[in-house]
């Protein structure tokens, strides 16, 4: 045994992490991570945390040259286990996240009988992964009923990369040929003005294209997880096989009219949607505590978001499983997207969406965008290079980092004028690339673009 340490605060992290196992009260520290992260970290872990914790400390003092463990390193050594430990997920849970993706918002009695599973079986499942964080359902904007279009930016080498109140998410691919997709919500009006903006921007890249983008179909499949292992394994083999054996083209409908009218929103119905855009399910009582309304009025002003004729909110769920921590995106020609699609929906989770030119309505696009475990994402991009043609238009690409925000409707909805706040020399704020790559997330890369 060498002379291993850890820290003051590390080791009072560690106790910490026994007291919460054991139910025991403990006292908050002043400095280091989240107390309740902690603590929800130990109640979702599957055995003993505080056991694993101390085994693994102890496999490392036995090793020469580590001297002392500090807070962070700790900390760091609790997150991955944990990470490793709620991706291994059994039959009732991918059962589970792979109907509520099918039906979000669904409640666990519909979700059981469309699961064909007992309710307290189905009930389990759904409360241990939304508790892991997991599975969460989110309120996803019907931009039709609010007069919103959802655009697409794609950046190649650029020096300037756009951030603002409407750029929700962001992907950055780095490589020879540095690109950024930014996909951002505009006023359907308001198109002119936004393309002028793009335009004026073209000095800075050596491309900038728009595309207006559809809300797209996210999808879940458990095919390749090794219940023996309780790990993901994509198998290389049938995804080249597939490849190889194609598909059907993709038909394209017409995208549907934005009507240039909005609703009638007022300042609290502004923050009760900002509230259900982070959680659909958000209770009754605390809707009326964070907003500071009655009980009846916030159940009415939740029931007409969400179950309007055309409600502002549609519901959608959204998963993070720690494994699949690597990216993979493919952008190509509807035809070429039919012979990758059904390679592509085996992989564990996935989203597909259209893209139009806004400049040319004949150039189509489908983006494919892929959650994989890793250390398979190169491998995955390498196959579809090797099986499909370079003449079939299309381009794969492992994801860098990206970002993944929500516009505020209280802040950019004018319930004065029943309008959107448009100034795009204030709400698309011109950034140097090198200072939003640095700023992007190379983790929490988003996967749904809606």
């Amino acid at each position: 045994m060498t002379n291993f340490k850890y820290s003051a605060s590390a080791d009072a992290l560690l106790r910490a992490v026994q007291k919460i196992e054991a139910g025991r009260s403990i006292e908050l520290f002043s400095e280091g991570p989240d107390i309740e992260r902690v603590r929800r970290m130990v109640e979702t872990y599957r055995g003993s945390l505080y056991e694993d914790l101390v085994e693994r400390l102890e496999r490392v003092a036995e090793l020469e040259g580590a001297s002392l463990a500090t807070q962070r390193d700790l900390f760091s050594l609790i997150v991955q286990l944990w990470e490793d430990n709620v991706s291994r997920l059994n039959r009732t849970e991918l059962l589970v996240l792979q109907g509520a993706v099918e039906a979000p918002g669904e409640s666990i009695s519909s979700l059981s009988k469309q699961l064909g599973i007992s309710y307290s079986r189905t009930r389990r499942g759904y409360r241990k992964v939304e508790r892991a964080g997991i599975l969460r359902v989110e309120g996803m904007l019907n931009l039709g009923a609010v007069g919103l279009e959802r655009v697409t930016v794609i950046l190649e080498n650029p020096s300037l990369v756009l951030v603002g109140p409407y750029i929700e998410k962001t992907i950055y691919l780095d490589g020879a040929t540095p690109t950024v997709y930014l996909v951002a919500t505009y006023p359907r009006e308001k198109e002119r003005d936004l393309l002028m903006l793009f335009r004026s921007l073209r000095a800075t890249s050596d491309n900038i294209s728009a595309f207006r983008s559809s809300i797209g179909k996210p999808q879940f499949s458990s095919l390749y997880f090794d219940y023996a292992t309780s790990s993901w394994s994509p198998d290389l083999l049938h995804q080249r096989l597939m490849l190889r054996q194609g598909g059907e083209p993709i038909t394209l409908g017409r995208f549907p009219n934005i009507p240039e009218t909005y609703p009638n929103l007022k300042s609290n119905d502004l923050k009760v949607i900002d509230l259900l855009r982070k959680n659909y399910q958000c209770p009754v009582d605390e809707i009326t505590r964070r907003i500071g309304i009655s009980e009846s009025t916030a159940f009415k002003k939740r029931k007409e978001i969400q179950q309007a004729e055309n409600p502002v909110l549609l519901p959608r769920t959204r998963l993070t499983i720690p494994a699949l921590s690597e990216r993979i995106m493919v952008i190509s020609t509807p035809e070429t997207a039919g012979n990758v699609l059904p390679a592509w929906r085996k992989l564990p989770l996935t989203y597909r969406a259209r893209m139009q030119n806004l400049e040319d309505a004949e150039d189509n696009r489908i983006m494919l965008l892929a959650a994989v475990p890793a250390g398979s994402g190169n491998k995955l991009v390498r196959i579809l290079e090797e099986e499909i043609s370079r003449v079939s238009n299309y381009s794969a690409h492992t994801i860098s980092a990206g970002t993944d925000t929500k516009m505020s409707m209280a802040a950019m909805y004018d319930e004065k004028t029943k309008s959107w706040k448009w100034d795009h020399g204030v709400f698309f704020e011109p950034v140097a690339y090198g200072v939003a790559r640095r700023d992007a997330d190379t983790e929490n890369i988003p996967v749904d673009l809606a």
